[in-house]
């Protein structure tokens, strides 16, 4: 296919693909909008709940102001027939001028008889007087009245809908009406347009009063909400609904934006496709195809022209040109480098000389440093206080740490120098790996962590083995469980015999191993990403040890992992492990032959 056919079914997929995500981001945004209504339909209910307690302020507070009045006491006592003057006075002085500033039409004092003992009424211009005897009372309204101090509830009048609210009356120093009832107070107010615009006003919606057969269910179209509130008796019977319409967004004004929308995106792309796909032919394609011909025909010639112009591909023609020029002189830059890279080898030997000759120079005096500074901490020179304790513990871990990086060094060098080499002798496996795990928890009981050694159900035959490198071994495997498993997490080490082979393995609740990293984790001084997050300062050298150890011994790493929930490392052992046999080992073996090295380093930091 031509180069700049390829490059036009590109641009065609960018424009497929971007168009595709605007049809999909309006979808959603059309859902998104549907939604939003079922939303407001819920919050507009919840709205209106609370408008209409904010509305009926004023009128609540009359309700609760007056219960607690000596004077409203007095009044509900007195002779229903025969009124006492300064009671008569003060229901007119107070009772009568409150109604209209708080907004009531109507109000009604009893006694604990159920006895009416005064009443009054507010009757503004151009409005039918309201009967006394509009509300009417019972002995179990009463009785409700005492259990819940405070009644609010609507009644159906021959004049409309009446919001009425009575409380309890009680002394003034029982303002939480703790005392039994001395009387009750009543009042009322007709809900008329005044009240209805007021809702209006606080909801921003069109509100009106309705009977059961005009209430509106629950429902939302494309532009709006509409639900009905049930106004109740005092006995929970419904009198009346208070219907409610909110307007909103219409989903098909929304539908038609969209498509509009997408017309215009669609019809811009399909053009800009067009111009971009031209554009590129002249200025990029063209000149590019030229100069993949000449790379490909080896012939600099075809783009002599182009090398003249004072353009990047002429530029890069004219490069294209001098390099063919400097083929040969290449050609003899590889040999000097072949040159210079065995001189590298050289040095890279002689660094490895110096490291392992460091290596051991360093080793011995850390080691004395170790020994002196484990003596303070045991209390061998005797007790000394605890800022000077904690400085000697810094400093103890920190020579562990120095010990370890010298001698994963040290190992290193002799790996690359063929100096590792393999010491059988008789080892009992069990006692090696209960040692390791009795002398590792005590880190472990440090981060409160559960390690558990499994015995083997049946006795392990004594092995011959390297005991001092297969010691390292296990220790590098538990040690890394218990560096890498959180906190309050479980370390399990399990021995056990299977045929001809011994199996240690190692499974944690730790961080476990990222999929990438799976394949070079056990390669020299590789690290995984979640492991240096946890710890930067470890040198990727414990596990390749581990696998060169066991290699070396005809055995075989164990290893499977999933990231986040933890991990099993291990290893499998012939019994006869140091034995010649002709059954491959699973790994490829590389012996070789010099001085025995012995290396067993325990520290806080990690050895993978």
């Amino acid at each position: 296919m031509k180069l700049q056919t390829r490059f036009i079914l590109l641009l065609l997929f960018i424009f497929l693909s971007v168009s595709g995500i605007v049809v999909l981001q309006r979808y959603f945004d059309v859902q998104r909008s549907q939604s939003l209504l079922t939303s407001e339909l819920k919050s507009k209910k919840t709205l209106l709940g609370q408008d209409l307690a904010s509305e009926g302020k004023t009128f609540e507070a009359l309700q609760t102001d007056y219960s607690f009045w000596d004077s409203m006491v007095s009044l509900a006592k007195d002779n229903p027939k025969n009124l006492n003057a300064n009671n008569l006075d003060f229901a007119h002085q107070n009772i009568d001028t409150a109604l209209p500033t708080f907004g009531a039409d109507i109000a009604w004092v009893y006694n604990t008889n159920g006895e009416l003992v005064y009443s009054a009424k507010y009757t503004p211009e151009k409005q039918t007087p309201i009967a006394i005897n509009t509300v009417p009372v019972s002995k179990p309204y009463f009785l409700s009245l005492d259990k819940n101090k405070y009644l609010h509830y609507y009644v159906q009048t021959t004049q409309g809908t009446m919001e009425i609210r009575s409380a309890t009356l009680v002394p003034g120093n029982d303002p939480n009406h703790n005392d039994s009832a001395s009387g009750y107070w009543i009042i009322g107010r007709l809900l008329g347009q005044d009240f209805i615009s007021s809702i209006d006003d606080l909801t921003q919606s069109k509100n009106v009063l309705v009977d059961a057969a005009a209430a509106h269910e629950d429902s939302r179209t494309t532009d709006s909400v509409t639900f009905s509130a049930p106004l109740q008796d005092w006995d929970g019977k419904t009198v009346q609904y208070l219907s409610s319409t909110t307007k909103v967004t219409s989903i098909d004004d929304l539908n038609s934006l969209y498509k509009k929308e997408l017309m215009v995106v669609g019809l811009l792309g399909l053009g800009l496709v067009i111009i971009i796909s031209f554009t590129l032919w002249l200025i990029i394609l063209k000149p590019l195809k030229m100069i993949t011909d000449s790379v490909r025909n080896q012939d600099p010639r075809s783009i002599d022209k182009m090398a003249t112009t004072k353009t990047q591909f002429g530029d890069l023609a004219a490069t294209i040109q001098g390099f063919f020029e400097q083929k040969e002189e290449l050609e003899k830059i590889s040999k000097d480098m072949e040159t210079v890279n065995k001189e590298l080898q050289e040095k890279d030997s002689v660094k490895d000389d110096f490291i392992s000759m460091l290596s051991h120079q360093l080793g011995t005096p850390l080691s004395a440093m170790e020994g002196f500074l484990t003596l303070i901490v045991q209390g061998f020179y005797g007790e000394a206080n605890e800022k000077i304790m904690s400085a000697v513990q810094k400093t103890l871990t920190r020579t562990k740490n120095m010990k370890a990086l010298v001698f994963d060094l040290l190992n290193v060098s002799r790996m690359n120098a063929g100096q590792f080499v393999i010491e059988a002798s008789e080892v009992n496996m069990n006692s090696l790996v209960k040692d390791q795990v009795d002398e590792l928890s005590v880190a472990a009981n440090e981060k409160n962590i559960t390690l558990t050694y499994h015995e083997p159900e049946a006795q392990i035959p004594m092995m011959q083995l390297d005991e001092a490198k297969t010691r390292q071994a296990v220790l590098n495997l538990v040690n890394n469980a218990i560096f890498y498993t959180p906190k309050d997490g479980v370390v399990d080490v399990f021995l056990s015999q299977a045929n001809d082979e011994v199996e240690f393995k190692v499974i944690d609740t730790g961080i476990g191993v990222p999929e990438d990293a799976k394949d070079k984790l056990f390669t020299k001084f590789f690290r995984a990403d979640n492991a240096k997050e946890q710890s930067p300062n470890g040198t990727g050298i414990g596990l390749y040890l581990v696998k060169r150890v066991v290699n070396d011994q005809n055995g075989r790493t164990i290893f499977s992992s999933e990231a986040g929930k933890g991990s099993i490392f291990g290893f499998r052992l012939p019994i006869n492990a140091n034995k010649k046999t002709d059954e491959p080992s699973g790994e490829e073996k590389k012996p070789e032959t010099t001085t025995k090295v012995i290396v067993q380093v325990k520290t806080d930091e990690p050895v993978e």
